[in-house]
């Protein structure tokens, strides 16, 4: 789950992108355009305003968020990683497979986190899908409002 809300996240950033892109490449055009009619600033601010939010959520979406579970020696990566070799972790897994309730209680522990993780990340994609949405029809409202 977790991946499918940073590939979103990234596609939303990058559309975002290329949008931010032509409006400030065309800002001159777009000026000369609306001159004269203030109300139709009113797409152009609203669409700017979306592409900024839902920027800001999918780069939120894809910071990383790592949270340290205290005590885990085996499920950790952080931990694993801080083993001189595999030996020295198969000697801890070892260790804690001895307490069955200590490997457990571990091992629930990484997955909760796991997936508080996700669920936060599915969140927050989420307001960004609908922020880029509000930027889209901001910018046919744009395009509507220059053609008419």
């Amino acid at each position: 789950m977790t991946r499918l809300a940073d590939t979103k996240a990234t596609a939303i950033l990058a559309v975002d992108g290329i949008m931010s892109g032509f409006y400030f490449s065309n800002a001159t055009t777009l000026r000369n355009l609306l001159a004269g009619k203030p109300i139709e600033y009113i797409p152009l601010a609203l669409s700017v305003f979306f592409i900024i939010s839902s920027a800001s959520f999918s780069a939120r979406c894809l910071l990383p968020r790592v949270v340290q579970i205290s005590g885990s020696d085996v499920v950790s990566f952080t931990e694993i990683a801080k083993k001189r070799d595999a030996n020295a972790y198969l000697i801890c897994v070892k260790e804690t497979m001895k307490n069955n309730d200590g490997f457990s209680a571990q091992l629930c522990q990484l997955i909760w986190s796991i997936s508080k993780v996700a669920q936060k990340k599915l969140e927050i994609v989420g307001w960004a899908v609908t922020f880029f949405v509000l930027a889209l029809l901001a910018t046919i409202a744009l395009v509507i409002t220059i053609i008419l």
